[in-house]
């Protein structure tokens, strides 16, 4: 995968401050500092950090990200406009910086909106943007990305769903790298009690700056959203979790993905609740069998809240990697304990601090190899 350009702090810092500089100059309106991060210390006392089998599809986090996930963070700035005419517009730019020492140039876009008489709440952008990211909480699994530049456009009411769509280019630097997408979404479909999204993504290159074979991909998935819990399910053609380039080092041809999961809490009281997830994710590679593998995991979670500042989490997960056609099992577990101080009560309060202790277990009958794994850490977590 190639990664987009890399910008100093002084270098940012100054394009921010030429552009908020500019901005002013233009309109006294909204200017907003948005973000989140998180960063500590993760002392290890055994084999590893991190509890990571083998082959899993989401590292760390597929068994739980509590005590078992890397630092990082994003900062962002948007100034807002809005016109004589009524239409509202806003600039964004997003730094982030995830293990490395500098920070990347994640977005940097402008979007307005009541442009169109017809559709006054659609918002249309143009740029470098996080585009189509739905994630999950528990183990803090993207599971369709397309961060890129190009344009599109979101909340365009059909009446019965809203629709996104987008066309963008995978960065290489300030230019593309040859990897396109068009991506899409209904959202907020009725069906009953339950509320519907639908996505269809389409991948392809440019063979004029691609010189090797070229792949079609292709993606469909849906969310199901009930008072019960949250239903995810995603089908992938050539493709993982998106369709602009692969896990690895390109997409994969004769490759499929199923990924199914559920997502759901429980509130036992004004101080307890429970959160909880169950994934499926099946890899089918007709090229290679040792790629071919499941991936069947879960983790739940725990909450006490003691007052409005002091909470204590328990977060427990399994994960298994079956490798179907080379019959070798992987398997691993993990369990955290964090107290935590944060700015108000409630899983969602945010700033953090933790204080937490993991341990866990790995068992890799694909390399030959176990790890336990006892790591006490201390971090921060926010976002605003």
């Amino acid at each position: 995968m190639k990664t987009i350009k890399r910008l100093p702090l002084s270098a940012l810092v100054l394009s921010i401050s030429s552009v908020v500089a500019s901005s002013a100059v233009l309109a006294d309106d909204d200017f907003n500092f948005t973000g989140y991060g998180r960063l500590g210390m993760a002392y290890q006392t055994a084999d590893e950090t991190a509890v990571s089998p083998e082959g899993a599809y989401n590292g760390s986090s597929t068994m739980g990200r509590l005590g078992n996930e890397g630092p990082g963070g994003e900062i962002q700035f948007n100034k807002a406009f809005e016109g004589e005419n009524g239409s509202q517009w806003d600039i964004v730019i997003m730094a982030e910086n995830w293990g490395g020492s500098t920070f990347n140039n994640k977005k940097f876009y402008a979007g307005g909106k009541n442009l169109f008489e017809s559709q006054p709440d659609m918002y249309v952008w143009a740029g470098r943007n996080f585009n189509q990211r739905p994630q999950q909480g528990l183990n803090d699994y993207a599971w369709m990305t397309h961060d890129g530049q190009g344009a599109g456009f979101q909340n365009m009411d059909l009446g019965f769903a809203q629709l996104d769509l987008s066309f963008v280019g995978q960065a290489d630097g300030l230019a593309d790298s040859g990897y396109y997408a068009v991506t899409s979404k209904l959202a907020g479909i009725a069906a009953g009690p339950a509320s519907i999204d639908l996505y269809f993504n389409y991948g392809f290159q440019n063979d004029e700056v691609i010189t090797t074979d070229t792949i079609d991909a292709y993606q469909i998935g849906s969310q199901i959203n009930t008072a019960l819990g949250k239903v995810t399910l995603r089908y992938s053609a050539n493709s993982d979790d998106t369709v602009l380039y692969s896990w690895n080092t390109g997409l994969k041809d004769e490759t499929t993905n199923i990924y199914a999961s559920f997502e759901s809490g429980v509130n036992v009281n004004d101080n307890i609740s429970v959160d909880y997830l169950l994934a499926y994710h099946n890899r089918n590679d007709d090229n290679d069998d040792s790629n071919t593998r499941v991936n069947y995991s879960g983790i739940v979670r725990p909450m006490i809240a003691w007052d409005d500042v002091h909470s204590t989490w328990l977060e427990a997960g399994y994960t298994m990697v079956d490798y179907t056609e080379i019959d070798s099992t992987n398997t691993a577990w993990k369990f955290t304990a964090s107290q935590n101080l944060a700015i108000g009560k409630g899983a969602g309060a945010r700033p953090m601090l933790r204080f937490y202790t993991t341990v866990g277990n790995e068992d890799n009958e694909s390399t030959s190899t176990e790890s336990d794994i006892l790591t006490v850490g201390a971090m921060f977590e926010a976002w605003w």
